[in-house]
């Protein structure tokens, strides 16, 4: 499909100098589900056709090419006979699946490919594992955030555990002393019993 816009704007207030300054063109072409064989001397011929020998204004157009096949076949065999010089090539074949051609007022020219544009179906679906993906994150950033509380727990009761056993070895360790005190006091004890029952004795042999 071809389509050539052709506007005539003419401008009241400023004085005429050219009528292509009232033009204003534009092509539009779009290609789908072709497939062409071109010679690669017709392709050479073909971009000498659309050299200007007069320098003109640049006609802005808007190519979309869509699933399109381009093969570019060797030279014929007659032409290979003829040229004892050329070597065959292999054939060469190029699949646009979605591109888009354009051309500017300044004569930039812009090949870029076809962004795929999303469904109504597609939009939705893609909308909705969007929300879930988030509510899947809440619930792991909740979920993180609560083990980092059990990791903060489990730090602070092995240090309580440890402060525990410390106490419980000084506790022992105090204990084992104080045995040791009550056997020395006990020993005291026994040699002042044993003392006073000496000088009891003493006592009594002497009044005697």
């Amino acid at each position: 499909m071809v389509r050539l816009e052709h506007n005539i704007m003419p401008k009241q207030n400023e004085k005429l100098v050219h009528v292509d300054e009232w033009k204003n063109d534009k092509l539009t072409a779009k290609i789908n589900n072709i497939s062409l064989s071109l010679n690669s001397n017709s392709l050479t011929s073909l971009a000498d056709f659309f050299v200007d020998e007069k320098p003109s204004k640049s006609l802005p157009f808007e190519a979309t090419i869509e699933n399109t096949m381009i093969k570019l076949c060797n030279p014929s065999q007659s032409d290979i006979l003829r040229d004892n010089t050329c070597i065959k090539p292999t054939d060469t074949e190029i699949h646009l699946s979605r591109l888009q051609v354009k051309r500017t007022n300044d004569g930039l020219v812009f090949v870029e490919p076809i962004a795929e544009n999303c469904d109504s179906k597609q939009l939705v679906e893609m909308t909705e594992e969007f929300k879930k993906v988030s509510i899947e994150n809440e619930y792991l950033h909740r979920k993180l955030g609560t083990l980092e509380r059990l990791k903060e727990e489990n730090l602070e009761l092995r240090r309580f555990q440890e402060e525990n056993k410390t106490l419980k070895l000084l506790l022992n360790e105090a204990q084992d002393n104080i045995s040791k005190l009550l056997g020395e006091k006990q020993n005291l004890l026994d040699q002042v019993r044993v003392l006073k029952e000496s000088k009891s004795n003493m006592i009594v042999t002497t009044k005697r």
